[in-house]
């Protein structure tokens, strides 16, 4: 699944993905959850907001709908933890229509 951004606002980007755990509980209810690092690349079109990192962290854990188009949950990173903000908050992944 691919996110719907803009990526011509954003810096370019470069990440890996760490430790990956998928899960199936008792009722059916599906989920995957997952840690990234994330190294955001400065150049003179799209340089780092003052309050960016050039390189965090992150997870989420995320519910795996019925028919597998749509991942929704909470995400966390470190990204603005030097300047004491909470990255933090819920997502939802939508599979684009092919």
């Amino acid at each position: 699944m691919r996110p719907e951004i803009n990526r011509r606002i954003l810096p370019k980007a470069g990440g890996k993905s760490g430790l990956r755990s998928f899960s199936k509980s008792d009722n059916g209810n599906r989920s995957v959850a997952w840690v990234y690092e994330q190294t955001n690349k400065q150049d003179n079109t799209r340089p780092l907001a003052a309050t960016d990192q050039p390189k965090f962290y992150g997870s989420a854990v995320l519910n795996v709908d019925e028919d597998v188009t749509e991942l929704k949950g909470q995400h966390w990173q470190n990204r603005s933890w030097s300047f004491g903000l909470n990255a933090a908050g819920e997502i939802t992944l939508r599979r684009k229509g092919r």
